[in-house]
C-alpha cells in the first residue's frame, strides 16, 4: 500500500469486524497465518481501520494480478517502458501487501517474481501461481471478515 493510500483507509470510518468463528478447529498454517495478521491489524490500528485495509487489499489484489499477468508477457507498458521493470515495482506491491495480511506464500511468490523479473521465461508460470494462491486464500478472507470484492474480482484467475 502507498503511503497516500494507507492514510486515506485509516482517516475513513468503516464498520467494524465481526470476530472469528473459534467453534470450528482450524489446523491449517496459512489460515491461523491470516487470522493472526489480520488479529495484529486490529490491535495496531483498530478493527474500523482493519477492515478498510482488508477492503482495499480485495478490491486492489485481482487488479495487481492482472497487470501482473500482461507485464509477465514480456510487453511494454502502456508508456513505453520495458515491462520487466514495471513487473517488479507490481510484483514488490503484491508482496508487501500480502505480507501485511499473513499470505505468506503469496508474498514469496510476489518476491520471487520481483527476483526474476528481469531474466526469467518462468514469469507466466509465476503468476498463474500468485493467482491461484489469492483466489485459494480469498474464501477465508471473506468469511474471516465478511466483506466482499469489487464485481468481477474472483474471476480473474486463470487457473
Amino acid at each position: 500500500l502507498r503511503m497516500r493510500e494507507l492514510r486515506a483507509v485509516l482517516n475513513r470510518g468503516r464498520t467494524t469486524l465481526p470476530q472469528p468463528d473459534v467453534s470450528k478447529s482450524r489446523t491449517d498454517p496459512a489460515t491461523n497465518s491470516i487470522d493472526l495478521k489480520i488479529s495484529e491489524l486490529e490491535q495496531e490500528f483498530g478493527r474500523e481501520e482493519a477492515v478498510s485495509l482488508l477492503e482495499s487489499f480485495l478490491t486492489d489484489t485481482p487488479g495487481r494480478l492482472a497487470e501482473l499477468r500482461q507485464l509477465a508477457t514480456g510487453r511494454e507498458t502502456p508508456d513505453g517502458a520495458p515491462a520487466h521493470r514495471a513487473l517488479a515495482i507490481a510484483a514488490h506491491s503484491v508482496a508487501g501487501s500480502s505480507g501485511l495480511f499473513g499470505l505468506d506464500e503469496l508474498r514469496s511468490l510476489g518476491l520471487k517474481l520481483e527476483e526474476l523479473a528481469n531474466r526469467s521465461r518462468e514469469l507466466p508460470d509465476l503468476v498463474t501461481k500468485m493467482e491461484e494462491t489469492y483466489a485459494a486464500a480469498l474464501p477465508r478472507l471473506k468469511e474471516r471478515h465478511q466483506v466482499k470484492p469489487m464485481p468481477g474480482g474472483e474471476g480473474m484467475c486463470n487457473s
